[in-house]
């Protein structure tokens, strides 16, 4: 068997015809070229093997899996790195685009500082309704090396920032990992957090590099359903508390931390409620009402929202009082403008934010 190369990229496959072919490309034009790609085919209905192995020619560092079944990201993402060899692993997403340093910025922290984790920044392409960039937006965290409690301390910029939900922009020392794996069951969009955030708890030295070598594609959906709602903010939830405790347990809960975590949670509220209050939403108004009863009478809510006071930001201000005003009326209003102005694009509703 050839040499164990330093890193091993897992790339899974379900119904993504139309993007993995330019996916794999990236990857095979990086100017870094000591990796693998293990594609995991998640039994995919469309072109998207064959788009695969079009794109993955004879290139001998590309092999593909197959699933009898569709079993989901996690699975797929676990099979993928029970077969992984490198040194590190990585989670590059058949939909998005790599830039041509991907590989080799990460690269470089490693040389220079062995570290656990490799955080790199990520650019967000918003797309409006027409599938053109209406805007982008870049995410990046402090750069520099963090080692012990500094990587503690590193977790609330990387959970406000909106970093720690992204694991196509972290590379994991293998051996690190372990037999940790993506857990199965979770909803897709929350797969990513817990388990960064359980590597991030394991690692001891992690480097942050001041750049953004990954594009992240976001599309505009329309998810009006109550019981869709629930299902997204329960997961939500789930990942503000579980940043609430992670500075709980190593004794970095303060107000400021809590109101931090509170403008997360409160701009969750608000994109749930303006949902349920879109004008085609089939939700009544008394069920809204009661929603939002709920999750005031939560403890989170009183821990980071109501408890520690208003965060800082205009908008953030604006969604706090509307939450804590005993007249819930006032957060669904403000809920349904926020939903009115997204409703025109992403690019309409960030010009909207002062």
């Amino acid at each position: 068997m050839d040499a164990a190369p330093l890193f091993s990229l897992v790339m899974c496959l379900f119904d993504v015809e139309s993007y993995v072919g330019e996916a794999v490309e990236a990857l095979r034009a990086q100017q870094f070229d000591d990796w693998e790609l293990i594609i995991v085919d998640d039994a995919a209905e469309d072109r998207s093997v064959l788009r695969a192995l079009r794109a993955a020619g004879r290139d001998p560092r590309i092999r593909m899996v197959h699933n009898n079944a569709n079993l989901g990201l996690a699975a797929s993402r676990n099979r993928g790195l029970d077969l992984a060899r490198g040194r590190y692993v990585a989670f590059p997403d058949a939909e998005d685009h790599p830039e041509p340093d991907y590989l080799s910025v990460a690269a470089e922290a490693v040389a220079a500082e062995d570290p656990d984790v490799v955080v790199e920044g990520v650019v967000e392409d918003y797309f409006n309704h027409r599938g053109n960039v209406a805007f982008s937006e870049e995410l990046r965290a402090p750069a520099g090396v963090y080692e012990g409690d500094e990587v503690d301390r590193l977790m609330l910029p990387l959970g406000v920032g909106r970093l720690i939900d992204f694991v196509f922009t972290k590379f994991f020392r293998r051996s690190m990992v372990g037999e940790a794996r993506f857990e199965v069951g979770r909803r897709h969009y929350s797969e990513d957090f817990f388990f960064v955030l359980e590597m991030m708890e394991r690692a001891r030295k992690v480097v942050v590099v001041d750049r953004s070598a990954y594009r992240f594609e976001k599309h505009i959906r329309a998810e009006r359903n109550l019981t869709f709602t629930e299902g997204t903010f329960l997961e939500s939830e789930r990942r503000v508390a579980a940043l609430q405790l992670h500075q709980q347990e190593h004794g970095l809960d303060t107000p400021d931390s809590r109101r931090a975590l509170g403008a997360v949670y409160g701009r969750a509220i608000m994109d749930e409620v303006a949902r349920i209050t879109e004008q085609m939403s089939d939700v009544p108004k008394g069920e809204r009402i009661a929603w939002l009863g709920k999750v005031r009478e939560d403890p989170l809510f009183e821990t980071v929202v109501a408890g520690p006071g208003q965060p800082d930001g205009f908008l953030d201000g604006l969604i706090h009082q509307a939450l804590v005003d005993p007249n819930p009326k006032k957060a669904l209003r403000l809920g349904h403008l926020i939903g009115y102005l997204k409703s025109f694009g992403p690019e309409s509703w960030s010009r909207a934010q002062p």
